[in-house]
């Protein structure tokens, strides 16, 4: 039989011949909601963090293993460690990476010492806190 009403006392209405919901005939609509949604929301969850990584990594346990900062773009790891990932895959010396990225972030006339900046470990383009771009490492 079909999925029936909530009738009074809680039973579900038309389930009677296949033994109720749950077989007992009765729920508590309360603590079913509360499954439900944590059954929901433990599978959102876990689709979150299968997909926040960066999609483009060649290593997702690398990129799922950042702390991406909410406020940088996707992609975009912070600063130093976005820097270093992008030095090591693009042959260069993830320490060198490290100091350009410095310096285009002190090239930027509206950076702060403590300002969270972004590096795409993918394409080298560094982004200020705000999401815009300001340079690349590759240049």
């Amino acid at each position: 039989m079909a999925w029936g009403a909530l009738g009074s006392g809680g039973t579900l209405l038309g389930e009677e011949e296949a033994g109720g919901w749950f077989a007992g005939g009765n729920f508590d609509p309360v603590v079913d909601a509360v499954l439900v949604a944590t059954a929901i929301g433990t599978l959102g969850l876990a689709a979150y963090e299968l997909f926040k990584s960066d999609p483009n990594s060649q290593s997702a346990s690398a990129s799922a293993s950042v702390c991406n900062s909410s406020s940088l773009p996707p992609g975009f790891w912070p600063g130093d460690k976005g820097a270093e990932e992008w030095g090591r895959r693009h042959d260069v010396d993830p320490d060198e990476a490290r100091g350009d990225f410095h310096d285009i972030k002190g090239d930027d006339p509206m950076s702060g010492a403590t300002d969270k900046y972004g590096v795409n470990p993918n394409t080298g383009d560094v982004v200020d806190p705000k999401g815009d771009p300001i340079g690349n490492l590759g240049d």
